[in-house]
């Protein structure tokens, strides 16, 4: 994610949590397989986000589109203002890790995750960063999923390396879900141990870079993504920022589409 300035940002600096709205530029790029900038906007407040999408994937966020959320990201609607289009994503979909994938193909597939491991290293004084002292975490995780099904049996291995330099002297609240995929793994006995391991990550990240290794028979697959933000600026945002626009037709996402295809070849 590439995807902070000069004296507004040694304001925000000395009010941790006093922020009524936030806006800063994002830059998200991943390099190895499915290679990717996604880059823009963020405007927060509270629970409500708006994030401009200046730079999209191509599959969900079009160069050009907006997502906003009132629930802190949990559930977003994607709009396309020239297609005058939207569509509806939750956090689930976004970070689903392969086990989430599997799931789709109902009792066609049976999975197992075993041996979840999770630790948690650093937290102490690191790089200034647009303005801000940083403190520097480490978080590794890695899990197994045993597939059977279709007389296949097969054994993937992930293992993740998300490295935080992150400040307490802007609210976690802040965070974009691009941001959180650095914490989030899709499977739920592994998130829960980042939840409980990385709890003392309390401030809002500045720069990630999340190295992830995927090895299937005998082949491993890695991908490295680095987010940064910059330009964070403490201002007003009009509640019709988070809005969907009227006269805008809803529409199935991207992933409805595909898991629909999936589901449709079983």
């Amino acid at each position: 994610m590439k995807p902070f300035l000069s004296l507004v940002l040694t304001v925000v600096a000395s009010m941790p949590s006093a922020i009524a709205g936030l806006t800063y530029d994002f830059t998200s790029s991943t390099t190895g397989m499915a290679a990717q900038t996604i880059a823009g906007n963020v405007k927060a407040e509270g629970k409500s986000i708006r994030i401009d999408i200046a730079t999209g994937d191509g599959i969900l966020f079009e160069n050009g589109s907006f997502v906003v959320s009132s629930n802190g990201g949990q559930t977003m609607s994607v709009v396309n203002p020239k297609a005058k289009t939207f569509y509806e994503l939750d956090m689930a979909q976004l970070t689903g890790g392969a086990d989430t994938l599997l799931k789709q193909f109902g009792g066609a597939l049976k999975f197992d995750v075993r041996n979840p491991k999770v630790t948690v290293t650093g937290g102490g004084g690191s790089d200034l960063i647009e303005g801000f002292q940083t403190k520097k975490s480490r978080v590794d995780s890695a899990y197994e999923i045993a597939v059977d099904g279709l007389g296949q049996p097969m054994v993937i291995r992930m293992q993740l390396a998300t490295d935080v330099w992150w400040t307490d002297k802007v609210s976690s609240d802040f965070t974009n879900f691009l941001q959180m995929r650095g914490f989030r793994t899709g499977v739920e006995a592994v998130d829960k141990l980042i939840a409980t391991e990385a709890g003392a990550i309390k401030g809002f990240p500045m720069k990630q870079i999340t190295t992830t290794k995927v090895k299937l028979n005998g082949n491993e697959m890695t991908t490295t993504s680095t987010s940064t933000v910059k330009n964070v600026r403490k201002v007003a945002i009009p509640a019709t920022a988070f809005a969907v626009p009227a006269g805008l037709t809803k529409t199935a996402s991207p992933l409805e589409r595909m898991l629909g295809r999936v589901g449709a070849g079983k």
